[in-house]
């Protein structure tokens, strides 16, 4: 937990931060440029994303149907 100390000199330390950011604007592309070629070199090494929509069809199907008169059907179906 922060004390009230290290919160009263977060705004000191942004604006120390904000204020070398400002005067060196050189080294903060080529920071950001080096910043973005690791991440994407990384990406490609390590990891091959994130599928969001995997396909999962389901290998067969039951389907149970009611009918006014009472009967009852059931049907089983494959997706292959």
């Amino acid at each position: 937990m922060a004390t009230s100390t290290q919160l009263a000199d977060l705004p000191v330390v942004t604006f120390a931060c904000l204020r070398v950011a400002v005067d060196n604007p050189v080294k903060v592309i080529v920071i950001a440029a080096i910043v973005l070629i690791t991440v994407y070199g990384g990406y490609g090494k390590f990891g091959h994303g994130v599928e969001f929509f995997p396909e999962v069809e389901p290998e067969n199907e039951w389907r149970r149907r009611y009918f006014a008169d009472g009967y009852r059907c059931q049907q089983q179906y494959r997706s292959h």
